[in-house]
């Protein structure tokens, strides 16, 4: 029926319609309520899997320098490939183990490139880890586990480096704390930095100073000549440290292998208090100065300071007193 006073207006609404509009937002509720459940579900598997590859990641670059780093621990070439390999297995295991995350049939491998040209004498290391994670809400998809693959790389430079020992008296001190002297804890952590080297690929050559100077010939094959040579070292003297470094820097220039690493490492108490050079000293027959002593004349004003305790050859001092 109409209304009197609103002849064109329904007054009630049909019951059969109210039934429709209510069937309408509840399967829109549903559809809503899945479409949700789906996106909650795969934005908790890609979190999942986020995780899961970041911590691949960190266990396969973990392997990698560990690889690298492993290359000095023995003497051939092949025994370090095998010693890379078994390293970057062994940091790979640790820090990623088995079902850690759930994930299942982990893997690493390790291969080793060799540089050329500039790059001559650098090693790359390369580690490729595998682990298959697993997922939750994509099961629904038919996806029980994700495979995810990471790379790991590190390089390893060779390196030429020159040990450079002070052995002057001063480093016979007893240290501190301790009761062995300066030039025994030298010799210790100086072996013990030698034994961190690749034996036959790296280069490692030493000298000493004192009032002087000695250089050892830097070689491949440092172990254990090289260590032989540092615990046969005994400190005396002064410490010339300028020549010192002279001297390894020399030796650096000796080997002329711009592809390698090239490093000087200075063993010392600090205490410089010695030092080389070249001072002339005035012979008779140099007349360039003055003195008014024959064959020289007095027109010199090249000096004018009191008498000097220096003397010529012929043991008079320069200038004289008149």
């Amino acid at each position: 029926p109409r209304s009197t006073l609103f002849p064109y207006t329904t007054l009630f609404r049909s019951p059969r319609n109210t039934r429709s509009e209510r069937g309408i937002i509840l399967l829109t509720f549903a559809l809503a309520f899945v479409f949700l459940v789906l996106v909650v579900g795969l934005a908790f598997d890609g979190g999942m899997l986020y995780l899961t590859k970041n911590k691949l990641q960190s266990a396969g670059d973990a392997a990698a320098l560990a690889a690298a780093r492993s290359l000095n621990t023995s003497l051939t070439q092949s025994a370090q490939i095998t010693d890379a390999q078994n390293a970057a297995t062994a940091f790979f295991n640790a820090n990623f183990p088995n079902n850690y995350l759930l994930s299942s049939s982990n893997t690493v491998t390790t291969s080793l490139a060799y540089g050329t040209g500039n790059a001559l004498h650098t090693v790359y290391v390369t580690t490729t880890a595998t682990t298959n994670a697993p997922a939750y809400f994509m099961r629904w998809f038919g996806y029980t586990t994700i495979p995810i693959t990471v790379t790991g790389t590190a390089s390893r430079r060779d390196i030429n480096v020159i040990l450079l020992f002070d052995i002057s008296q001063s480093m016979n001190n007893v240290q501190p704390g301790t009761s062995a002297s300066a030039c025994s804890l030298m010799q210790t952590a100086a072996i013990n930095f030698v034994r961190q080297f690749s034996n036959n690929r790296d280069t490692i050559g030493m000298a000493t100073f004192n009032d002087g100077t000695t250089s050892y010939a830097p070689t491949t094959d440092f172990n254990p000549s090289i260590i032989s040579s540092i615990n046969a070292l005994h400190c005396t003297g002064d410490t010339n440290t300028a020549a010192g470094l002279n001297a390894a820097y020399a030796e650096l220039q000796s080997l002329n292998n711009p592809t390698k690493l090239n490093v000087i490492v200075l063993f010392t108490d600090g205490w410089a208090e010695a030092i080389t050079a070249d001072f002339p000293v005035k012979m008779a027959t140099d007349t360039r100065y003055g003195d008014s002593y024959s064959p020289y004349g007095s027109s010199s004003t090249l000096y004018s300071m009191p008498p000097s305790p220096c003397t010529d050859d012929l043991g008079r001092s320069y200038p004289t007193a008149g």
